[in-house]
């Protein structure tokens, strides 16, 4: 992943549901900022995270959602993750304006 790394979203170019999930670097000591910002309109959407290998065909992920993005979130945040995690990914319920998911992770020593 590039890090920062930012997706772009608008209602006239974007789909609901899940989007394309950001892969994470499994490192022990790690601190990963994810933030959501609505820069105009409105939108409801959730951030989720999983540990599953998403690439593995064999495997269905389990998507949890992050506590700092609820299912139904409206307003611009953002939250950390201080544990390991494979990937997240924005998942956009309804949006009629324009907003960006950004992740970035950093070495903690």
């Amino acid at each position: 992943m590039g890090n920062p790394s930012r997706q772009d979203f608008n209602a006239a170019t974007s789909s609901v549901g899940p989007q394309q999930a950001k892969v994470l670097d499994l490192l022990p000591h790690s601190s990963i900022t994810l933030a959501v910002a609505i820069t105009d309109g409105t939108a409801e959407y959730s951030v989720e995270i999983t540990l599953d290998d998403i690439n593995d065909p064999a495997v269905t992920p389990f998507w949890f959602p992050h506590s700092a993005f609820p299912a139904g979130t409206t307003v611009s945040k953002y939250g950390e993750l201080t544990s390991p995690w494979a990937w997240a990914r924005l998942n956009i319920a309804s949006i009629t304006g324009s907003m960006s998911f950004y992740v970035s992770q950093s070495m903690e020593f």
